[in-house]
């Protein structure tokens, strides 16, 4: 052991009020250089230093230390941080995954789209052409009623019929089938 970190232990250990303070001021720094080298990440470093340190305070570590403070520290470091790095390829795999499941539902979704609107055109194809443009009016370019029945030159009444029987249509299809 280090003479000067022994007698800084033995400081720690004994409870006076400035040790815990010394030992932070002199490995704080060289810690989170190290931690940034092996996590690539400064504010991650810092917040595995600060743990470090907290949990050395808090449940009094330091009072078990059998080595070089140096020792312990760096030695706390590597594990702690290799323990977040396993923690972040594990969470990078789920993601992973995670975006893969979804681009294979949305793609999914999209060809089930494009064949329900495939199979909706060919219903809307096999209709007879008033009621194929009655259908094209009200629903596919929302026209009101009385409006779509004016630019056909037919009653408002026919317009309703003509779009019950393509309903019919498109429900005997869609229900019937699926």
């Amino acid at each position: 052991m280090n003479e000067d970190d022994d007698l800084l232990l033995k400081d720690v250990k004994a409870g006076l009020p400035d040790a815990f303070e010394r030992v932070f001021e002199r490995y704080y720094k060289s810690l989170t250089i190290e931690a940034y080298h092996l996590l690539g990440d400064a504010m991650e470093g810092e917040d595995v230093v600060q743990n470090i340190f907290i949990e050395l305070w808090d449940k009094k570590y330091y009072e078990h230390i059998t080595v070089s403070l140096r020792s312990y520290l760096r030695t706390s470091l590597r594990n702690k941080c290799l323990t977040r790095l396993s923690q972040g390829s594990t969470h990078s795999r789920h993601l992973d995954a995670y975006t893969l499941q979804t681009e294979m539902i949305y793609h999914n979704d999209r060809l089930e789209r494009s064949e329900l609107a495939l199979e909706m055109e060919i219903v809307i194809n096999k209709l007879p052409p008033q009621r194929m443009h009655a259908f094209e009016l009200v629903y596919l370019q929302q026209k009101k009623y009385k409006e779509a029945a004016e630019e056909m030159g037919i009653t408002t009444n026919s317009l309703k019929t003509h779009l019950k029987l393509a309903v019919k249509a498109f429900r005997e299809k869609f229900l019937n089938n699926h």
